[in-house]
Formats: C-alpha cells, structure tokens, sequence
C-alpha cells in the first residue's frame, strides 16, 4: 500500500499514475458463456435490441431473470467458464468422447478392416483473446461447439463392387451448432455471439430458439490484501498496534549477515527499526507476533514481504472441484469476474454451500513444484478395451487393445516472475464425469455375408487447458462444466486453483554444541564447542590419535591449527585458544567472536565437502477429506510440513486416518535409486498370429503395491536436496472385465482385459535437509466408498542428509 500526502493537484497525478500502472500489470482474460434456450419471438426481440448496442450485458440479465421464475419456458442448457492470458490460445470442454465407425475397408481379396474417429459431444469453446492499444478493448477469436443429443446409432448397407455382396458398416448420426468468429469488444460487456434453432430433442419444439452469449473481464494480476492478523488480547501501550506476520525462524537467515545476533539486535542495527518502551518482538511458532508503533509494523511487513520475495522458494499447486446449484454458481461467477482478479471470495462462498449441504466436493489434487519445471499428478483408472478389429492375409482375425486413463489429472508447467509474487504457468486438467461407456458395433462381412460386432467404448471427461498468471496465494475458477453421462440435476462442476509460493526454509547445521553462550571476557573473547567430522584431521590426524594436536604445550603447537583452520581471516589473538578431543570428535575453541563466526562457517564448509547420503521416506495416509484439506492449507504457508505429518500419524494412532504405506530408501547424491513393493500381477497385453501360423497369447507383469524412484542431489549450501520423484501407489486391487468380439466366421472371442487404479507423482522439488513435505494429495479410485464418501490419499516425503561422522 502506498500512502501519499500531498496537495489535491498531486494526489490526481498519483492517482492517474497508479491506475497507469494498474492497467499496464499483467492481466489475464476471463470468459464466461451461456447458451439460452426461449421462445423464438422472445429471443428475436433479444437480438434485435442486441444488434442495437455493443453490449448486450441487459439482455442477457433480462432472460436469466425470466428464467428464475417457477414455470418459466426459458432456460440456460449450457454454461461454461474460461479464464488465460491475453495472447494466448485457452480451452474448455465437457464432452462424450464418442468413438464411432467411419468405413469398412476391404482389400483386393474383401478382407474387412475398421476405421473408427473420436468425435466430441457436449460443448466446446477455444479462445484467444489480445488486448488492443487500448487496454480496454480486446480482440477475439473464439469456436463454440454445442452437441447436446447422444448419438443416434444405426447401421448402414451397402453393396461390395468386387462381390457384389452387402456390406454393413455401424455409424452414428450427431446433433450440433458451431459458431467460429471475431470479435472486438470492451472490457466487462457481454456479446450475444449467435442466435440459431435448436438440434436434438429440443428441435421437436415450435418456435424455440437458442442464444448465444458471452461475456468477457479483464482481470488484472495484483497483489491481494494481506493484512497482517493481531493475536493480541491485552491492552496496549499508547501509540502502539498489535501484529502477527507469517515468517519462520529461518526466514531472515539469507538477509542477517552474522547468525549470533538476534532478530531485534540485527532489526535496530542493520535495518533501522527503533523499539520503544513497551513494544514486543517474538516468535510463536511459524509467526512472528509484533507490538510497536504503526510506522514500524509498516516496515517489519515490509522487510518481511522482501525477505519471502528473496528466498528460494517451492511452488505450491491445489486444485478444488466442487458441484453446486447452476444457478448459484452462474451468480456467484458473474460477482467475482467483475469484483477482482482473485476467486477466493467465490471458493469461501462454496465451501459455506458444502457445510449447508447446497453443494458437495468432488475432488481435490494437489502437487508441489519448482519455478521452472514440469510436475503431474493424477489418480486414474487405466482402463483397456478392445480399439480395432481386422482379418489379415491369412484370413485370420486381428485383436487391437488400447488403454485410456480415466478419473483426475493435473500438469501443470510454472514459473516464478522476477517480482517474487506472480506465477506464470500452463495448466492442463482433466476429470472423468462418469466411467467408461461400452455398447456393441456391429457390422456385416461381405464376402461370408455374416455379421461380426466389436465393442466401442465411449469416455465422458470434462478438460481445460490454459496459460495464466496468478498471485502468491491466489484462488482461480479455471473452468464451470455441466458434467456428461450423468444426470446431476440442475447442478455444475466449478474447479478452482490455488497458487502458493513458499519461501524455502534450510535449517542450518548443528555442529555448536555449545549449552549456554557467555559474554566475552575481559579480554574480548568467547569459548565455543564444536562438533566435527571423525576425519577431520585428515592424514594428519595419525600423528594426533593419543594427543590434542591443538595443545599449546606441544613442540609446535600452531602446526595442525594453521594447516587446518587456516582461513582468510581467521587469526588467534593473544589468549584464544583451539583443543581437539578426537575421541568424542569436538573441537573446543576461544576467540573473539568475530574469529568464532569465521571458524563456524569454515567448520560447516568442510562438513559440506565431506561425504554424504540421503535418506528419502515416503509416507502415505488416508484420511476424511475435510481433515486433509485443512492440513493442506495449512501446509500451503510453510516450508516445513512435519507438524502436519505428525498430525496424521497421531489420527492413525487413534483409528482417525489409516497408514497405507511406508517406503525409505538411502542413495548417494545424484544416483537414481528405487524401491518397490506389491503384487506382480499379470494380464493380457497383446494376442496376434504369428508368420508360421501360430498363435500367441502375450501377458505383461504389472507391479500392484507402491514404487518409488528418486534421484538426488545436494545444493551447493549442503543443507537442501534437489530431487526427480516418480512415484504410484495402487489405490485399490486390480479390476479383471471381459470384452468379446463376434468375428466373420460367427464365433465369439473373448478376451480378459485388467484395469489398474493408481495414483501418480512426477515432480522434481528442493527440500530442506531434516524437514517434510506434503508431496500429493488426490481422491483415490476403485473402491464404492470413494465414490460416495468424502475420502482422500495424501503422499509425505521425509528427507535427510546423512553425513559420515555423524
């Protein structure tokens, strides 16, 4: 916030410059489109006022309004929302991926061989949008596509040129619109985009038209109000005002230039930060709880905001999917397009819906990333059916086997702007509405002149795919569907994301061991213990193993002390001394404190070159959804997450949340290393005939349990790993379903297909030495009670250096 005195003349030119610099911010571009359905007079008076203005915002009010009222004849039978940067192409769509039959093909001796093409049924919109010179205006191009009746399947005969036989060929018959346009519009106006008649069903009405609106919102990226929250319940001195700031114990270490002093020594003296009578500085676990004058509060934030905004940071990714009232979502998504460029007021006003029982949760994902990089996570059915049928020249059947993953998915790519708040990212996600639809294609072999069938198997899956900007602890609605293969009732799926960026946190090496620090004496010196690696005299420790190499009393008592802590800067006054206990591995020292600090950063250099190995544990937890999602929120602000760990394994303790299963493993820095546990368990993967004739049934082992592969590798301060994880955990038994094809000769063949429900993890993180991270989050899959409960699997990784010596 900036805060501004000055003559009125000078607070206008402020002002115009702050809504300059506004307009000019990063800015994404938000779309939300209805189609209408209403008596064709109605709808023609529609468009005749629209044609009449560049915004047709009232009319679209006017026949939502009509459309509220009990009994009314007009109604919205399709809804979606997007949201990208301007620049960019961005997608949305809930559709049945329909397969269906485009032709026989018959070789030189009538062989059949099918051909088959996935046509999309539901609604469709692709835009790309590019703000003018003019900030407020945008040029659109945009593709609607809007199939709202199943397909009407039937069969097709024709006669075979070369035999003179029937050929019968299964296909289907689909009912749409299409609208592909450019427009130019304002910024927050609303475009009726088409009128047209409907298809399907509703085309059996008299005089019904359909019309298509959309309405657009520039929402620029700002930064969110962060009021610092007040814990305090005491009186408080004049003057002064109670705060509470997020800000852990190591987040200033990359700003302090000495690590003896304390938070308020080094705030008075480095950063001027004066502390009167009465004010208060101190710690309460991840906050920093702050009594002082107004004035410096307003700088302890700020050095707070720039010391979150220098830090390493990790990427944090959380995706919401709720279903809620139609009507309430439209309302509430309208609101937030025009009211700020963040949806965390519409989230809360859902999450409020979820506890009245207006609305209910349909999924959750989360993942952690760093800038950069690409991460996945998903839980999946990956289900395998039959894809294609043909008779080869030997006149024998040929099977082909596919496999589409079904349930939920998030990839997201990020990356952290230079302002150390904004994200810029791709997003790609997708949910399954319903299973797998199966019906049977059937077809006629012209040259035997029987029928054969196959099945052809159908997917309902809602998808967005965009690229925008968002804000350190941002809330986006990336996408409202109307769910497909499943009758909802008037309801709709709203999927929210949640960016957070959390400054990195690396604990520093406890190599001081000692109790209690002492004032320097009278000759300006300190004595401090040590801890040091069991080879830290090297080759010369040899000469040392029955006496302290550091003793004054010896021969040449400053040979080992300036061979091993020779050190630009370093220097033994007058009275300091070093002792070496090699038997307990300390190193006892007395020097001025300047001296100590340089010898205490040389003592962790050199246990940072030492070798080393890292410990990797895996946790993973099942738990209520309402409890992980808290804890993930919770996780969301820190760099740490062990006291969410351990919350979670204290429910299990309790019989609150179950521990479905523990990995670790140890490797060396940058080796690639895995461990796995489970069932091989093995299904049909291919059938085919061979050249000489013969049959060959092919199975391929799959591993039913929990796998884990990382790869390693220290950053150069020796307290942070950077890591590649793949991991996947199998969130329920193997599913075994049959499939059969009727072949040219009448017979039935059958074939076992398996299923597998799994979770997945690709990501690569940093993580402090010593610390936890919530690496995943995900509704699990194949079980009735995840379909009717609120249940959720949550992945911890644990990691830890081991260094030798220790």
């Amino acid at each position: 916030m900036l805060t501004v005195t000055n003559t009125q003349a000078n607070l206008e030119l402020v002002a115009a410059f702050a809504e300059s610099l506004r307009k000019n911010a990063p800015a994404n571009v938000a779309h939300q489109l209805m189609i209408v359905e209403g008596p064709g007079e109605l709808i023609r008076t529609i468009n005749a006022a629209a044609s009449r203005t560049a915004d047709a915002g009232k009319e679209l009010e006017m026949l939502l309004d009509y459309a509220s009222k009990p009994g009314s004849n007009i109604r919205v039978v399709a809804d979606a929302f997007m949201e990208g940067r301007h620049g960019v192409h961005s997608s949305t769509a809930a559709v049945r991926e329909h397969f269906h039959a485009t032709g026989l093909d018959l070789d030189a001796q009538s062989r059949p061989t099918t051909t088959w093409e996935m046509r999309p049924l539901g609604l469709s919109l692709a835009i790309s949008s590019a703000l003018g010179t003019d900030p407020d205006t945008l040029d659109e191009s945009l593709k609607v596509e809007f199939h709202p009746a199943a397909p009407d399947l039937h069969q097709i005969s024709v006669s075979e040129p070369l035999t003179g036989q029937l050929a019968g060929i299964s296909t289907s018959d689909t009912s749409g619109v299409e609208f592909t346009t450019a427009i130019t519009s304002s910024a927050g106006t609303t475009k009726l985009v088409g009128v047209t008649e409907p298809v399907g069903p509703q085309a059996q009405k008299a005089d019904v038209l359909w019309a298509v609106f959309i309405t657009n919102s520039v929402r620029h990226v700002e930064m969110l109000p962060s009021p610092p929250r007040s814990e305090n319940t005491t009186p408080l001195p004049a003057g002064m005002e109670a705060a509470t700031f997020l800000a852990d114990e190591a987040l200033f270490a990359t700003l302090m230039e000495q690590d003896q002093q304390s938070l308020r020594h080094w705030m008075e003296t480095a950063q001027g930060i004066s502390f009167p009578t009465g004010s208060v500085l101190e710690r309460r676990g991840q906050h920093l709880h702050v009594i002082n004058t107004p004035a410096m509060i307003e700088s302890i934030g700020a050095l707070v905001t720039h010391a979150r905004n220098t830090a390493p940071h990790t990427l944090s990714f959380t995706l919401l999917t709720l279903q809620a009232p139609a009507s309430l979502l439209r309302d509430l998504t309208r609101k937030s397009m025009t009211a700020s460029g963040d949806d965390t007021s519409m989230l809360a006003h859902l999450e409020a819906a979820v506890q009245r029982g207006d609305a209910m949760w349909i999924d959750t994902l989360h993942i952690d990333s760093q800038s950069g990089g690409r991460s996945i996570c998903e839980s999946v059915r990956e289900h395998t059916h039959v894809s294609g049928f043909l008779i080869n020249d030997k006149n024998v059947p040929e099977i082909e086997f596919d496999m589409r993953t079904t349930g939920s998915s998030l990839e997201v790519e990020a990356a952290l702007l230079g302002d150390g708040h904004t994200v810029g990212l791709n997003v790609s996600h997708e949910i399954h509405s319903s299973g797998p639809e199966a019906r049977s294609a059937d077809f006629r072999d012209p040259v035997t002149g029987r029928p054969f069938a196959m099945p052809a198997t159908d997917f309902h899956v809602l998808k967005a795919n965009t690229s925008l900007q968002m804000i350190r602890g941002g809330i986006k609605l990336i996408s409202l569907h109307k769910p497909t293969g499943r009758d909802t009732g008037g309801q709709l799926w709203a999927t929210f994301l949640r960016s957070d960026v959390v400054p990195r946190s690396a604990k520093q090496l406890a190599i001081e061991l000692t109790q209690k620090r002492q004032a320097p004496d009278a000759e300006g010196l300190e004595t401090r213990t040590f801890k040091v690696p069991a080879d830290f005299m090297g080759d010369a420790g040899a000469a040392f193993r029955e006496s302290d190499p550091f003793d004054v009393t010896a021969p040449d008592p400053g040979h080992a002390r300036k061979g091993i802590l020779a050190h630009p800067g370093i220097s033994f006054p007058k009275g300091a001394s070093a002792n070496f206990n090699p038997g307990e591995s300390t190193l006892t020292i007395r020097n001025s404190p300047e001296n100590l600090l340089r010898i205490k950063r040389l003592l962790e250099e050199i246990y940072n070159k030492g070798p080393k190995s890292i410990a990797v544990t895996m946790h993973v937890l099942q738990a209520p959804g309402p409890l992980l999602r808290r804890l993930a929120a919770l996780a969301a602000q820190k760099s740490d997450h062990r006291g969410e760990l351990d919350e979670l394994l204290a429910a299990v303790r309790i019989g609150e949340a179950q521990a479905l299963g523990t990995h670790r493993i140890e490797t060396k820095a940058a080796v690639r290393a895995t461990t796995q546990q489970g069932t091989e368990s093995a299904g049909l993967s291919d059938l085919r005939i061979a050249k000489d004739g013969k049959t060959e049934i092919l199975t391929e082992s799959r591993n039913v349990g929990f796998k884990v592969e990382v790869e390693p590798s220290v950053e150069a301060d020796g307290t942070t790993v950077e890591m590649n994880i793949a991991c996947e955990f199998h969130t329920a038994p193997p599913l075994e379903h049959r499939e059969h094809v009727i072949d040219t000769q009448g017979r039935r063949l059958e074939f076992p297909l398996t299923d597998y429900h799994v979770s997945k993890v690709s990501t690569c993180i940093t993580i402090p030495d010593g610390t936890a991270r919530l690496l995943s989050l995900y509704k699990p899959t194949g079980k009735p009670e995840f379909e009717k409960e609120d249940i959720l699997q949550a992945i911890f990784i644990t990691c830890d250096i081991l260094r030798t010596g220790e």
